[in-house]
C-alpha cells in the first residue's frame, strides 16, 4: 500500500509498506511489515531523506498488540547549518550530535483496544545513534484511534510537533501538543 503525507511547514513524506509476515501464519509469533519512504522539504524539492522501518508486532488476542519499529533515516538535512559555513551554527561550532547526516532509532509502541473499533495507544522513540538537534528530548506520544472499514483517525497527544517518519526522532521539545490523524488503507 501506498502512502503520502503533508506537514504544515511544506514538507511532504511519502512511501510504501509490504506485509512480509502475518502473525499465526506458518506458526509465526511476530507480524513484519517492510516500510519505506522519502520526504522532502518545500513541496518535495530540496532536503531529502530517505527512511527505513522493519515494524514487527505482536498481538495479544484481540485485545492488546506491542510494536518495535527500528528506523533507520539517510540523509537528514541539517537544518541548523548556515549556508556560508558548513561547521559553525549562528557562528558556533556544531554539537557532535548535529554533524552526523543519518540517524537511527527504535520505535516502541502499544495498542489496548477498549471497544471493538476504538483503541487507546502510546508510544516512546528514543534515538540511539546519529544526528541530534541540541536541547531535543525523545519524543513520545499517546491518545486514541477509532477504525472505520479502511480509514484510522486518531487524536494524538505528544512532545513534537511534527510527524513524519524522520522527524519523530528528530525529537520532541518538552511542550504537549494535540494532533489529529487520518489513514486510508488502500488494499
Amino acid at each position: 500500500a501506498a502512502l503520502s503525507y503533508r506537514m504544515p511547514d511544506q514538507t511532504i513524506e511519502t512511501g510504501v509498506q509490504v506485509r512480509m509476515l502475518e502473525q499465526g501464519k506458518y506458526h509465526s509469533p511476530l507480524a513484519l511489515s517492510l516500510r519505506a519512504t522519502i520526504e522532502g522539504e518545500n513541496n518535495f524539492t530540496d532536503r531529502y531523506t530517505t527512511n527505513f522501518q522493519p515494524v514487527i508486532s505482536h498481538a495479544f488476542g484481540t485485545r492488546a498488540e506491542v510494536f518495535v519499529d527500528p528506523t533507520f533515516s539517510l540523509g537528514v538535512p541539517r537544518r541548523t547549518l548556515t549556508p556560508l559555513d558548513a561547521s559553525t551554527r549562528f557562528g558556533f561550532p556544531l554539537t557532535p550530535g548535529e554533524s552526523h547526516n543519518n540517524m537511527i532509532g527504535i520505535g516502541n509502541g502499544i495498542s489496548v483496544r477498549i471497544r471493538p473499533k476504538v483503541a487507546l495507544m502510546a508510544e516512546w522513540f528514543p534515538r540511539t545513534y546519529g544526528f541530534r538537534l541540541d536541547n531535543s528530548t525523545n519524543t513520545y506520544s499517546f491518545g486514541i484511534q477509532r477504525r472505520t472499514n479502511r480509514h484510522v483517525f486518531g487524536l494524538i497527544v505528544t512532545n513534537n510537533l511534527f510527524s513524519s517518519t524522520e522527524r519523530t526522532m528528530i525529537g520532541g521539545s518538552g511542550g504537549l501538543r494535540i494532533g489529529f490523524n487520518i489513514e486510508r488503507r488502500i488494499f
